[in-house]
């Protein structure tokens, strides 16, 4: 999701504070207009887009939900009129979660980054090397 109205957008289709800056990433559930729970995500602030500067978030859901989150967030964006481009990219990535006490030491021993509290603190993303692929 990118676009001038990036961050109102996210800020209005979220339940939780999303503007967590750049390298924030964000788990929250997303409302629909009568206030029930339309889906769980994670939103992921990203690098600006490099052609215009705007913000531009990551949305990542869940397999078996993302067609409806996709139109969920496409119906909100056309409905409030904000000035953002949502893309698909479903096809191009994979998420796999790795998660629980041992996440770090267990992803540590395949990845070439420092995972420790300090270098990669909790709720923030970055992308690392794992068999010479980038993720």
């Amino acid at each position: 999701l990118t676009g001038p109205d990036a961050q109102a957008a996210v800020d209005y289709l979220c339940c939780s504070n999303i503007n967590k800056g750049q390298g924030g990433t964000v788990y929250t559930n997303m409302l629909n207009k009568n206030g029930g729970s339309e889906t769980d995500l994670t939103v992921s602030h990203i690098e600006p887009c490099p052609e215009t500067g705007h913000d531009r978030f990551y949305i990542a859901a869940g397999g078996g939900s993302s067609t409806r989150d996709k139109f969920h967030i496409a119906r909100v964006i056309d409905e409030k009129q904000f000035d953002v481009t949502l893309t698909e990219h479903s096809s191009e990535f994979g998420m796999l979660s790795v998660q629980g006490p041992n996440s770090r030491k267990i992803l540590e021993s395949i990845c070439d980054a420092d995972l420790s509290n300090e270098a990669f603190p909790f709720s923030t993303h970055q992308l690392t090397t794992i068999a010479g692929h980038q993720v």
